[in-house]
């Protein structure tokens, strides 16, 4: 089962370069695939985004980072 916040994300959002009989595929493929889970990522957490105001950390020369 699918929650309705899904459905209505695939309803809201229009792709131009398909038409409706395929996107109506699609949408039936995904929602009714019990391989599909959709989950809400926990771990990035959005107040780590925000310029840090911290004196000490921006005065560092160089800031580690975990990029990929």
């Amino acid at each position: 089962m699918v929650p309705h916040s899904v459905e209505i994300l695939l309803a809201r959002t229009k792709t131009q370069h398909m038409t409706n009989a395929r996107l109506t595929r699609y949408e039936t493929i995904i929602l009714g695939s019990p391989n599909v889970s959709l989950k809400r990522c926990t771990v990035l957490n959005p107040a780590t985004l925000l310029p840090v105001e911290n004196t000490e950390i921006n005065n560092e020369e160089e800031v580690e980072h975990d990029c990929l």
